[in-house]
């Protein structure tokens, strides 16, 4: 499963502005690599792996954002979104796409608020707000 996050910006973050690509593919992390060395984009930190193996060694509530985009109709969107859940700060977003939808019910009972869902083609996406558990 790919996932993008960019970390918290907050004064008493040193990591404020920074994001974290993680991707499985090797060919697809070379050609990120490229990219970004290519944009001298410093501030971002490509990293090959399984997503949510990199997931479990980040720091809880770090990240403002999570971009969750698992292979499609692969049943890997709900325990991502478990997992990701606790990488989020305070109101943190999850941008989430996937061929089925949220359920808002099970959105709230993982703590995530749907703010918006939609679809276009057979793709739906989802945005997503941390509560305050």
């Amino acid at each position: 499963m790919n996932f993008s996050a960019t970390a918290a910006n907050s004064a008493t973050n040193d990591d404020a502005n920074w994001a974290a690509v993680v991707e499985r593919d090797a060919r697809l992390v070379a050609g990120l690599v490229a990219l970004k060395e290519r944009l001298e984009a410093t501030q971002i930190e490509v990293v090959a792996g399984d997503a949510m193996t990199v997931a479990a060694r980040l720091a809880p509530g770090a990240f403002d954002i999570v971009f969750l985009d698992p292979p499609f109709e692969s049943g890997l969107l709900a325990p991502a979104l478990e997992r990701m859940r606790t990488l989020l700060a305070p109101a943190g977003l999850v941008y989430a796409e996937s061929a089925d939808p949220i359920d808002p019910e099970r959105a709230r009972n993982l703590g995530l608020e749907m703010l918006r869902a939609g679809h276009a083609g057979r793709v739906r996406f989802h945005l997503l707000q941390k509560g305050g558990s």
